[in-house]
């Protein structure tokens, strides 16, 4: 008689288990079973041709319970299929996959097929050391310490993991696992998979809104809103970057992007003592970044680390030499700008500090120091002003000597930032349409108020008319 035992090989047992599943959910009841809601907790379970009494589950039951039918068979046949091909790869003396995939997959393999080691029967060295290490797996994972878990490990790999593994048929140690994550890591996101995501996250934040509307929570509603139209100018900033041909590194550009989100953080401030606080040093910031980016247009090069240039070109003192009373104080005008782009920067000082910022002033008239050496001497004068004595080896590490240089740091920003050249009036022209041929005045050429030039009607143009009449 011919054995029809599939050979000892575990890659042919699974098989011939899994083509057994197959054979079976081919007899049995075709189409799917069905699950069906029976009040407000109830379900009720059938299959369709099948004379079976209702049965009243909870949720999750139901769940598990409409999953019992042929389908199941075929997909415990692709679990032994992939066990197969792991087996394949791997020898049964190796832990890993083996013990945690193919030998649970072998024994179900073995009672499907009706060759289960009987009780009682001889284990042999081998395959205790694999039970052994499957029950040190197991008692490993119930303590919470997943290290050797496989893939059937909820906690160390879920979801995304089995997607890139179990789908991919590819396990960890394999090089299908690898090619896989490798091919997936290399492949560009798809636009309809984008489109579909975005529209996802737009539907969850409407329907956010609209709760929160309902619930009169205008506030919340208008913050959703708010975060709604940032995503949507995040991603249309990508759509950009992505259609954008690759260029190289635009210093110039980066710089301005860099003074633009400088100035969205100055108008997105919270409250107003914080937006005084930073408002004006953010700005100077903005500045300095439009005005590096003008120079990087311009083919400027920035200057190299330790680079050292004329301190007499490289650094502008040109402090005004009067320093007017404001209120009992003083202020000091300084050429440049401030964080609205509007010319003469004044910084306010106390009456006492006067003398010493005058002759600071005046100390700095004609000497150009290092931007190093200037930024110490301000604070320092700054710290005299207000009495401040440190012992030796304090001064460089303490909190108020280091508000000081902040404060000198400032001042330098805005000493170095020219003043903006003021615009050029509009020179007047006549706005009362064309003029008889003669350089008589006229009533609404005069209404029109001083201006050097009137249009005749043949185009040509005279001068102004005598003052008594203009």
């Amino acid at each position: 008689m011919t054995d029809t035992t599939p050979a000892d090989r575990p890659a042919d047992q699974l098989r011939a288990a899994a083509e057994k599943l197959r054979a079976t959910a081919a007899s049995a009841t075709p189409g799917p079973w069905k699950m069906t809601g029976v009040g407000d907790f109830g379900w009720s379970v059938s299959a369709p041709g099948v004379e079976t009494p209702d049965t009243e589950q909870g949720r999750t039951d139901a769940e598990l319970v409409a999953l019992m039918h042929p389908g199941v068979g075929l997909a415990l046949a692709v679990w032994l299929d992939r066990a197969a091909d792991a087996s394949d790869h791997h020898g049964l003396g190796e832990g890993g996959v083996v013990a945690t995939l193919v030998h649970p997959a072998l024994a179900v393999a073995r009672q499907l097929l009706g060759t289960t080691v009987a009780e009682g029967a001889e284990e042999t060295d081998e395959e205790q050391e694999q039970r052994e290490d499957r029950e040190a797996t197991a008692r490993d994972h119930a303590a919470g310490d997943h290290q050797h878990c496989g893939i059937t490990c909820e906690v160390e790999l879920p979801t995304e993991h089995l997607r890139n593994f179990v789908i991919a048929k590819g396990y960890p140690g394999t090089a299908g696992a690898l090619d896989e994550l490798l091919r997936r890591a290399a492949a560009p996101p798809a636009p309809a998979n984008r489109a579909a995501k975005r529209n996802e996250i737009r539907d969850s934040y409407a329907e956010t809104i609209a709760m929160a509307r309902e619930d009169r929570d205008h506030e919340g509603a208008f913050t959703l809103e708010c975060q709604l139209r940032d995503r949507e100018e995040q991603w249309r900033r990508e759509d950009d970057a992505a259609a954008a041909s690759p260029a190289p590194a635009d210093r110039a550009a980066v710089l301005r992007e860099a003074a633009d989100h400088i100035y969205h953080l100055r108008a997105t401030m919270g409250a107003p003592t914080v937006r005084d606080c930073f408002a004006n040093g953010l700005g100077h910031a903005a500045n300095d970044l439009r005005r590096l980016a003008a120079d990087a247009a311009a083919g400027v090069q920035p200057p190299t680390a330790g680079q050292t240039g004329d301190p007499a070109t490289d650094y502008s003192y040109r402090w005004s030499q009067t320093i007017d009373s404001v209120d009992g104080g003083r202020t000091a005008l300084i050429p440049g700008d401030d964080c609205d782009g509007n010319p003469a920067v004044s910084v306010w000082v106390h009456r006492d500090d006067a003398g010493v910022l005058a002759a600071m002033l005046a100390d700095f008239a004609g000497v150009q120091p290092p931007a190093s050496e200037a930024r110490t001497r301000i604070a320092d004068a700054l710290a005299d002003a207000d009495g401040w004595k440190w012992a030796p080896g304090f001064k460089s590490s303490s909190p108020s000597y280091q508000e000081y240089l902040r404060q000198a740091d400032v001042i330098l920003a805005a000493l170095t930032t020219p003043p903006a050249a003021p615009a050029a009036p509009e020179e007047p022209t006549c706005r009362a349409g064309l003029l008889p041929l003669n350089d008589s005045p006229v009533e609404r050429c005069v209404e029109q108020g001083p201006h050097t030039e009137h249009t005749t009607a043949n185009g040509q143009r005279w001068t102004d008319a005598p003052e008594e009449t203009q």
